[in-house]
């Protein structure tokens, strides 16, 4: 392995250090370098940006051979140190409006139940939804209409596909694609990534620009972060990279590893994995013989005890044995939660 100077000088460096890197500048692979050349002995804690980059972490540091090193998220790190120790209950259901009230500590205006009204809209979509796509340029948002009026009715079967399709996230080797945030990505390395057209465009970048009036810190700020997301997405390929034709630059000359197509070339792309054969079904009583409570509803008790038996490190198979429900109802009920977003 070929490393730069800096990270030569990192990974010889002694006593407290600061490191500022850019995305795709090595961060992981000199990270695991400097520990290798720790002291025998050292114990090592690396956290992690989420339960992705932990997994992947952990893989890397137990292939060099590195069992010092203990790989956590910041979420199970203060799980474990502060909710544990302090027998903090980690709440698993939603906030009701006067709760959202008193934990935002939002004010009143004078005006009878202000303070109510105000929390019950973050519970609910804004009116007149299109007019605030238009208005906001909210790219994300407006690829979600999208979707909806495309398919419409259909959504359901389509997630239900996907679903029968997904992999657990220790089994990502096994996926033949992953669909990622930016955010989830982060410390992450692919062999080819293919970038969908909700990022900021060189056009609205100089339009935003042109425009004095909105170059305030704050508006510097969101571009910065833009750009940023943007960055971050193409440093994590490896091999090939696909752009779609409206986020390229007008006059981007593009070469291979660097792919631009329209949007039909790019789904066309990926051929559509075959629809599994559906298994026959079994009745809820041969099920429940062999899982005492399979298909019978979660309580809220039940989604804390998972909540903290999650936070705790337990696996799936554990856990499923414990509630009486196979591997997937398990797997099922901590994305409903979402878990591994709160504390992965």
């Amino acid at each position: 392995m070929n490393l730069t100077k800096e990270q030569k000088d990192i990974i010889a460096s002694t006593g407290n250090i600061k490191i500022n890197a850019v995305a795709g500048s090595g961060k992981t692979t000199t990270v695991i370098e400097y520990a290798a050349t720790r002291p025998a002995g050292s114990r090592i804690l690396y956290l992690a940006f989420n339960k992705s980059v932990k997994q992947e972490a952990i893989r890397k540091f137990a292939s060099r051979g590195l069992s010092n090193v203990t790989v956590e998220t910041a979420h199970s790190l203060a799980f474990r140190h502060i909710v544990s120790r302090s027998r903090y209950k980690v709440r698993s259901q939603g906030y009701k409006t006067h709760e959202f009230v008193e934990l935002l500590k939002l004010p009143g205006s004078g005006e009878k139940h202000a303070e109510y009204i105000a929390a019950n809209h973050i519970n609910k979509f804004m009116d007149e939804l299109e007019d605030y796509i238009e208005k906001t340029e909210d790219v994300q948002l407006g690829m979600m209409l999208s979707i909806v009026r495309e398919y419409g009715e259909e959504i359901p079967e389509i997630i239900n596909d996907i679903k029968r399709m997904h992999v657990s996230d220790h089994e990502r080797e096994k996926a033949e694609l992953i669909f990622s945030t930016v955010h989830r990505s982060k410390g992450m390395e692919y062999d080819t990534v293919r970038l969908v057209n909700d990022f900021i465009t060189e056009e609205k970048l100089k339009k935003l620009t042109e425009d004095d009036a909105i170059l305030d810190e704050a508006s510097v700020e969101k571009l910065n972060e833009e750009i940023n997301m943007l960055y971050v997405a193409v440093t994590r390929a490896k091999s090939a990279l696909y752009i779609p034709a409206g986020l390229a630059p007008a006059d981007a000359i593009c070469f291979d590893p660097i792919h631009v197509a329209d949007d039909e070339e790019w789904y066309n792309s990926i051929s559509p994995p075959k629809k599994p054969a559906k298994d026959k079904a079994h009745s809820v009583n041969e099920i429940r013989k062999k899982h005492a409570n399979a298909y019978k509803p979660w309580t809220e008790e039940l989604d804390d005890e998972l909540t903290v038996m999650y936070c705790e490190g337990v696996n799936i198979k554990e856990m499923a044995k414990h509630f009486g429900r196979n591997q997937g109802a398990i797997m099922k009920r901590i994305e409903k939660l979402e878990l591994e977003e709160k504390y992965g």
